[in-house]
This record gives C-alpha cells, structure tokens and sequence, in this order.
C-alpha cells in the first residue's frame, strides 16, 4: 500500500468518525427539541387552562359585584324610605293630637314581653 492510499484510508476513518460524531450530536440536539417541544407544548395546554379558569373567576366576580350592588342600592332605597316614613311619623306626632296622645300612652305589659323574648 502506497504513502498516498495510507493517507487516504485514514482520512477516510477520520471522516467516518467525524460523521459518527456529528451524528451521535445531531441525535442528541435533536432528542433534546423534541423535549423542550413536548414541555412548551405541556406549558402552553397549561396556560390556556389558567387563562379559561381566570376568566370564568372575572365572570363571578362580575356577577358578585353586580349583585353586591344591587344589595346596596336596595338597602340604600330602604334607608331612604325608611327616613321618609320616620319623618312623616315626627311631623304628624308635632302636628295631630290624637297621634300624640296615641304615642304617649304607655306600650302594654304584652308587647313589652313580646320584645324581651326575641
């Protein structure tokens, strides 16, 4: 075998180990994408199901405010009627004599235990 076929049986076995190199490295950064692949795509199911749950707890939290306000206004209009009633009650205790005189007398004895039972 000749200087030049020596030369070139090893270049061709540093070329063959080369390749089997590259691709023992290719396999390996291949196998690596698929990995980081497959958790993105674990990541991203993960994502979308937080971002479904945090609108649905914005809907009922909507839902809790609006009936929340609601609640208010309804005690609002209540307070309101109820100041309203107690001032009617006032002007006709200063103004009506048989209102006032009504008022003066003293609650029965029933009514009395009625209160202290509650």
């Amino acid at each position: 075998m000749s200087l030049s076929g020596k030369l070139f049986a090893g270049l061709s076995c540093v070329l063959v180990v080369a390749l089997v190199v590259l691709g023992g490295m290719l396999y390996r950064a291949e196998s690596r994408l698929a990995q980081v692949q497959t958790n993105a795509g674990k990541l991203e199911a993960a994502a979308q199901a937080q971002g479904v749950m945090i609108d649905a707890q914005a809907r009922q939290t909507e839902r809790t405010e609006s009936a929340l306000d609601r609640r208010e206004n309804a005690n609002r209009e209540a307070a309101a009627e109820k100041d309203q009633r107690q001032g009617v009650w006032e002007t006709m205790r200063r103004t009506d004599e048989k209102v006032r005189a009504w008022a003066d007398q003293p609650l029965p004895d029933s009514v009395f235990r009625l209160r202290k039972n509650r």
